[in-house]
C-alpha cells in the first residue's frame, strides 16, 4: 500500500511469542507459511517479537531490544522520515496516472 520506500521506515512487530510454547521464533519462521516468510523478507528482516506474558527483566529486555531496533531504523534512514503528506502526494500521482490510463483505454 505505501510502497517499497515506506517499508524502509517500518518494523514488523509479532506479538504472542508466548503462544509458541518455548519454540524459538527463528525455528517457527522456518516452518511458517510462505506469506509470512515473504513479508519478513520484504521488510529486510526488520522485525521484533513480543512475549505478551513477559514480566520483570524479560519485559524490560523486550522493550530495550525494540527501542534499539527503532534507533537502528532511524540511523539507516539517516534521519529521513516518511510522512502522511508524502504518502498523499504519491497517492495523488497514482490517481493521475490511473485516470490517464483509463482515458487511454476508453479511446
Amino acid at each position: 500500500m505505501f510502497g517499497e520506500r515506506a517499508r524502509e521506515h517500518m518494523i514488523l512487530l509479532f506479538i504472542q511469542k508466548d503462544d509458541l510454547d518455548g519454540m524459538d521464533f527463528c525455528d517457527y519462521l522456518k516452518q511458517a507459511p510462505t506469506a509470512i516468510q515473504e513479508l519478513i523478507r520484504k521488510f529486510r528482516d526488520c522485525y521484533h517479537v513480543f512475549n505478551n506474558k513477559a514480566t520483570g527483566a524479560e519485559q524490560e529486555d523486550q522493550r530495550e531490544q525494540l527501542l534499539a531496533l527503532v534507533q537502528d531504523v532511524v540511523d539507516k534512514c539517516k534521519g529521513r522520515y516518511y510522512t502522511n503528506s508524502l504518502y498523499q502526494k504519491i497517492e495523488e500521482e497514482i490517481q493521475k496516472e490511473t485516470q490517464v490510463l483509463q482515458e487511454n483505454y476508453r479511446e
